[in-house]
């Protein structure tokens, strides 16, 4: 697994930390919420890794530096392309940092659903011990 792994401890400081993130630059497969509305996601993370890279979104065409939370899945929950799904709505990736940081986070089934609309989305995280 490449990436650069933190503690819950230095979740607050995600942002401080991502100049230190590899840089992610192909293959990005994303959990886009925002054009699924009410769209839930489940998924059992076999392994995860936090990332940078440059999007273009329509309010900031230069391109803006966000955090990417890639989290590789197992088979059984891919049903066609690569298996992972790439996260960069922040408050998402604080929430899954909190389950995705305990040494046991392969005994958890996930399970994600946006619950308010872009700019400001919300979501809710469920788990689901499997193992």
């Amino acid at each position: 697994m490449a990436g650069y792994k933190i503690t819950a401890d230095q979740i607050l400081q995600l942002y401080d930390l991502l100049p230190r993130f590899p840089e992610l630059k192909w293959g990005l497969h994303w959990a886009h919420f925002e054009r699924l509305p009410d769209r839930t996601l489940k998924m059992r993370v076999r392994d995860w890794g936090l990332f940078k890279t440059v999007i273009h979104p329509a309010h900031s065409p230069e391109g803006k530096l966000v955090a990417v939370l890639r989290c590789w899945v197992y088979p059984e929950y891919v049903v066609v392309g690569p298996d992972y799904w790439d996260f960069a709505q922040t408050t998402l990736i604080w929430q899954l940092l909190q389950i995705l940081t305990k040494p046991d986070f392969r005994d958890y089934e996930i399970e994600i659903t946006q619950v308010a609309p872009p700019p400001q989305p919300g979501f809710t995280v469920k788990v689901r011990r499997i193992a």
